[in-house]
């Protein structure tokens, strides 16, 4: 079974189901890559890493690391802090959650993420965090 696709759709559910954080957004949450001339502030996830892992009595695990961050362009970093702020809220300690009636998933904080991007139409301020996103047959 490959659990990236319920790991995916559990991370967009949380960002997508809080209304403080799509109403800052105004519902700009993309998975790996924001389109093209997207407006900002936007929020993008994507991974970084993946593992399975032998859990006691056998069990299956699946560890996963995504980067959750918001996106502002030519932003005060306050302004993006308070979108930073929420994905911290929803994501630093969250699940256990039963996804696909059998499966668990949860998310741990790993550490924050912030760098600027210099483009033709201006500086992007990324910031937000890494998250160890956990999921198995037994909860997490």
């Amino acid at each position: 079974m490959n659990e990236i696709p319920y790991i995916e759709q559990w991370i967009y559910s949380k960002l997508t189901g809080d209304s403080a954080l799509n109403t800052a957004v105004s519902g700009r949450i993309y998975s790996y890559v924001a389109p093209e001339k997207a407006a900002c502030p936007l929020v993008v996830f994507s991974p970084l890493s993946q593992q399975g892992v032998n859990g006691i009595g056998g069990k299956a695990l699946y560890e996963s690391q995504y980067t959750i961050k918001a996106i502002g362009q030519n932003m005060d970093v306050s302004a993006l802090s308070a979108i930073t702020d929420r994905i911290d809220a929803i994501f630093k300690a969250a699940g256990p959650d039963t996804v696909n009636t059998s499966l668990h998933v949860r998310s741990l904080y790993q550490n924050s993420v912030s760098y600027t991007e210099e483009q033709a139409d201006g500086v992007y301020l990324h910031m937000g965090a890494v998250f160890r996103i956990k999921i198995g047959r037994a909860h997490v």
